[in-house]
C-alpha cells in the first residue's frame, strides 16, 4: 500500500458493494481493506469501531460481488492462512488479519 493514495468521502459504488471511509484527514496510518458482508453485524462493529478511531478502510462486501471474493480468498490463500474463513478479513500492508479482536487491530495501529 505504500506510495499508493486513496481519496473518497463516504462513497458507495455498484450498489454498497464498495464503501470507503476516510473520517480524519489526522490518520497517518495505513488504509484497511475489510472483506466482510454488509449484513454481518462483526463486520459492522468493525466498521463502527475504525470509524470510532477515524481509521480509514475500505470495505468490500465479498457476498454480493464474487470477484471481491475471489480477492479475499487470493489474499489469504497468499499468506497461507487457515483452511476456514471468519468474517471480517482485514489486510494491510502485509499483514491478513482473519477476525481479529477489535482492540489488538486498534492496538497494533497505535488507536488504543
Amino acid at each position: 500500500m505504500k506510495g499508493l493514495a486513496i481519496i473518497c468521502l463516504s462513497i458507495v459504488i455498484t450498489a454498497g458493494v464498495i464503501s470507503c471511509n476516510t473520517s480524519s484527514d489526522e490518520y497517518t496510518g495505513p488504509v484497511l481493506t475489510l472483506y466482510g458482508s454488509a449484513g454481518c453485524g462483526h463486520c459492522g462493529y468493525y466498521k463502527m469501531r475504525l470509524d470510532s478511531a477515524h481509521v480509514k478502510y475500505i470495505f468490500k462486501d465479498v457476498e454480493k460481488n464474487k470477484d471481491m471474493l475471489n480477492e479475499m480468498l487470493a489474499v489469504v490463500n497468499k499468506k497461507g492462512k487457515h483452511p476456514y474463513i471468519a468474517y471480517p478479513v482485514i489486510a494491510f500492508d502485509s499483514l491478513v488479519l482473519i477476525n481479529p479482536p477489535p482492540d489488538s487491530l486498534l492496538a497494533l495501529l497505535g488507536k488504543n
